[in-house]
């Protein structure tokens, strides 16, 4: 199955990408997708999507699938949106 995947903010300049699409296996959850993101970029993205203290997403970074926020135990269809960012706050 085929999924699009978008970069939004720093992903997309560590990806140099605004958006691809990605082949997964049929009935592949949204952390497939994230592992392998991680296979193909390496250590560029890999540091923004772990919070390696509880094993999940960096609270710092947002994934949505048809533009709603899901976690990773999420199964993906053929056809979906997947928009990665990161949080973006100033003062």
């Amino acid at each position: 199955m085929q999924v699009k995947v978008q970069y939004l903010g720093l992903i997309r300049s560590k990806t140099e990408k605004k958006s691809e699409k990605v082949d997964l296996r049929e009935g592949a959850l949204l952390s497939d997708l994230l592992n392998k993101l991680v296979e193909v970029y390496g250590e560029a993205i890999k540091n923004l999507f772990a919070d390696e203290s509880q094993n999940i997403l960096d609270p710092n970074f947002i994934v949505t699938v048809n533009g709603k926020s899901l976690p990773t135990d999420t199964k993906l269809k053929e056809g979906d949106t997947v928009s990665f960012m990161t949080v973006i706050s100033g003062g």
